[in-house]
């Protein structure tokens, strides 16, 4: 049987990033997190920081970044969020980080 034309869809999600910590000393935070793998390749990774009781985007960092800055983190408890998205638009499983500023 012949192939020609078939289009191959990437349904296989990224896999699991795993928080390697953050600097939250001051109102600017920086998580950081290791590699995620994919069977196609990562595009990008989305952060986000719970408000209340929504979660909202902050970065959308390239494939390559390892970190991202988090600005004006207000006083007590705040909680982060890191996902891969592989090139074909695939999220993968959020992996999340939770400290206190003081």
């Amino acid at each position: 049987g012949s192939t020609t034309g078939a289009t191959l869809v990437d349904t296989v999600k990224p896999g699991s990033v795993k928080v390697t910590g953050a600097a939250t000393g001051s109102r600017n935070w920086t998580i950081r997190w290791g590699a995620a793998r994919d069977n196609v390749g990562v595009a990008r990774y989305e952060v986000q920081r719970k408000v209340g009781r929504a979660w909202r985007t902050v970065a959308r960092p390239g494939a390559t970044s390892r970190a991202a800055t988090i600005a004006k983190v207000p006083r007590g408890a705040t909680a982060l969020r890191v996902r891969a998205i592989d090139v074909a638009g695939n999220p993968g499983a959020w992996a999340g980080y939770t400290a206190r500023r003081r």
